[in-house]
């Protein structure tokens, strides 16, 4: 598992509403489903590649951001009120963000996520869709 995909998950696990199932309070970055994962991990990537051609001279400077790039990422996109903008170096960040913004076309994006999650019949979290519609739910959320 990257460090991104484990700090965005780290950070959706951080949202889970209260009344959320015990089980989805207990669960760890490693209980989620193979095919979220993926999902996931592919977003992120492709966000990565985006910025690396079209906006190298933000993407070099990672390294001076102060926190994760997988959770500002869910952060950025999920109406937290946090994100890369909340960086100490506020041009910095402010243009991850706009970036990330242009990549997903979409500033709410996962929004509803934390919310929608459940842990399957096989133990493992993710989306809590009829498995007829998993695989175009995962892509609503994770396709750009």
């Amino acid at each position: 598992m990257t460090s991104d995909l484990s700090s965005f998950l780290e950070s959706l696990l951080f949202t889970i509403p209260e009344d959320s199932p015990q089980e989805l309070h207990d669960a760890s970055v490693y209980d989620f489903s193979p095919e979220f994962q993926e999902a996931t991990q592919s977003f992120l990537s492709g966000f990565r590649d985006y910025l690396a051609t079209n906006y190298p001279d933000i993407y070099e400077r990672e390294d001076e951001l102060d926190s994760s790039f997988g959770g500002n990422v869910y952060f950025g996109l999920s109406g937290h009120g946090c994100g890369f903008w909340d960086d100490r170096d506020r041009e910095l960040g402010r243009a991850y963000q706009d970036a990330l913004d242009a990549y997903s076309g979409n500033k709410y994006r996962f929004e509803e996520l934390a919310c929608m999650l459940a842990v399957n019949e096989t133990g493992k979290v993710d989306l809590a869709i009829l498995p007829e519609y998993l695989a175009d739910y995962r892509r609503k959320f994770f396709t750009v």
